[in-house]
C-alpha cells in the first residue's frame, strides 16, 4: 500500500496515536507528517510567537529515514513518524538550549537529554524547539530573547508558563505533543490556559538531566491534545538513567495495581478544589465536578481536603531561586546577572518584592499572580 496525503484540518484533528497508527498502516508518510506540523508552525508563527527555532533539516533528515524503516515494516512503537516540539531547556545535540535568556545563545550541548533520546528511540520528528521565559523561572511566556508568546485561543490573553511555546504549538494544532518542564507548574499552568493535557510525572519517573537548583522538584513531561497521548509519551520516557540518580527510586513501566484499585474502589483520592482558598472559574468548577462523580461512580473513595495555606507563606518559597538562578545557565558568570531581565533579577533581592506578570501583561506583586482560575489539583493517595 502507497503512502497517500494528509491534508492540514486531519492532522489537526488526529491525535498521535492515530497518526502513528496511520504510518503502520503506510496510509501516510513521516515525511508528509513533518512537512505539515512544519508548515502550519510556521504559518501560525507570526500571530503565536511559540518557537525559539525550527529544526526543518534536521526534521526532514529524521522522518526520510523513519519513512524508510516504515516501508520495510521496521516500526519503533506506536509514535513512529509522529512530529513533536521540545522546550528550549531540553538539550538537542548539535542545537542551542538558550533557556529562554541571551546569555546562553552560544551554548550548544554535546549530548540529548534523557528524554530527548527516548523519544527518537521512539521514534518522533522533532520540528523545533519551542519558547520559555528566562531560565524558566516564572508562570507566564515572555522572554527577553523571544518577545512574548501568545495564547492561540486569544492572542491578547497569557499563555501561562514556563513551557509557553510548547502549550501554544500543541493547542494551535501544529503537533500533537510537545515536552515541557514542571517543577512549579511549568507545565500544568501553562496547560490549564491553553486547554491542552499537562502532565507532571511522579518524581523521578522521567529522568531529567540536566538538573536545576530545584532539584526535587524538577519533573519533564508531555503537553498533548490527547490523554492515551500523555500516557504513550510517559510509557516510552520512564525508567531509570544514570545522570538523574531520583530517577532510580520510579518503576520503568505503568503500575497495573492503581488500575485495579481505581476500578475496585481501593483507590482513595483527596479533591482540592480551591487550593489557598483561591475559588475556580464557574465552567471549570462544573467540568471538574463532573470528573469526580465519574471517580465516585467507578467506586473510588474521593473526599473533599482542605489547603488553606495563605498567600503570605507562598511568598517564602521564593528562597528557591535566590541562590541559585545563576547556575541554571551553562554560561553563568558573576557579570551574566547584569543581563538577567529585571524580574529575574528581582529574586536576588531578599528580602523584597518579586514583580509577577498577570494575564495582561503587567505587573503584580503577590503570589497569587501565579494562580490560573483554572487550577485544581487532585492528590493520589494510596
Amino acid at each position: 500500500m502507497a503512502f497517500k496525503d494528509i491534508g492540514p484540518a486531519e492532522f489537526v484533528r488526529s491525535s498521535a496515536r492515530r497518526l502513528g497508527r496511520l504510518v503502520a498502516q503506510r496510509r501516510v508518510s513521516p515525511v508528509q507528517l513533518a512537512e505539515c506540523a512544519i508548515g502550519l508552525a510556521k504559518k501560525l508563527e507570526p500571530q503565536l510567537n511559540a518557537y525559539v527555532m525550527f529544526l526543518e533539516d534536521y526534521a526532514r533528515k529524521g522522518a526520510a529515514a523513519l519513512e524508510a524503516e516504515a516501508r520495510k515494516g521496521r516500526l519503533r512503537g506506536p509514535l513512529h513518524g509522529v512530529p513533536i516540539a521540545i522546550k528550549d531547556n531540553f538539550y538537542l545535540k548539535g542545537f542551542p538550549a538558550t533557556r529562554g535568556s541571551r546569555t546562553s545563545t552560544e551554548y550548544v550541548p554535546e549530548s540529548n537529554s534523557p528524554m530527548i533520546d527516548r523519544m527518537l528511540d521512539a521514534g518522533v520528528v522533532i520540528i523545533g524547539k519551542t519558547t520559555m521565559p528566562e531560565f524558566g523561572w516564572k508562570g507566564t511566556g515572555n522572554s527577553p530573547l523571544t518577545g512574548v508568546t501568545r495564547n492561540p485561543w486569544n492572542p491578547r490573553l497569557n499563555t501561562g508558563g514556563s513551557s509557553a511555546g510548547s502549550a501554544a504549538t500543541v493547542a494551535a494544532g501544529a503537533v500533537p505533543i510537545a515536552l515541557g518542564s514542571d517543577a512549579g507548574g511549568s507545565i500544568r499552568i501553562p496547560a490549564a490556559f491553553c486547554g491542552t493535557v499537562g502532565l507532571k510525572p511522579t518524581l523521578g519517573r522521567i529522568p531529567v538531566w540536566p538538573g536545576t537548583v530545584t532539584e526535587t522538584l524538577s519533573h519533564q513531561g508531555p503537553l498533548c491534545r490527547d490523554v492515551t497521548d500523555a500516557a504513550l509519551v510517559l510509557r516510552a520516557c520512564a525508567g531509570p538513567d544514570a545522570r538523574d540518580p531520583l530517577s532510580y527510586g520510579s518503576a520503568a513501566t505503568a503500575n497495573p495495581g492503581r488500575r485495579k484499585r481505581l476500578r475496585s474502589g481501593t483507590l482513595r483520592i483527596g479533591v482540592c478544589a480551591a487550593p489557598f482558598g483561591v475559588q475556580v472559574a464557574a465552567e471549570v468548577g462544573e467540568l471538574f465536578a463532573r470528573a469526580t462523580a465519574r471517580l465516585r461512580r467507578n467506586g473510588s473513595g474521593v473526599f473533599k481536603t482542605p489547603w488553606s495555606t495563605p498567600i503570605c507563606r507562598m511568598r517564602r518559597l521564593r528562597h528557591f531561586g535566590s541562590p541559585g538562578a545563576a547556575s541554571v545557565s551553562p554560561n553563568s558568570s558573576q557579570n551574566t546577572g547584569k543581563r538577567w531581565t529585571p524580574d529575574l533579577r528581582a529574586w536576588e533581592r531578599w528580602p523584597g518584592t518579586i514583580p509577577l506578570p498577570t494575564t495582561s501583561g503587567q505587573s503584580a506583586t503577590g503570589a497569587n499572580s501565579f494562580l490560573s482560575p483554572a487550577t485544581c489539583l487532585i492528590a493520589l493517595m494510596s
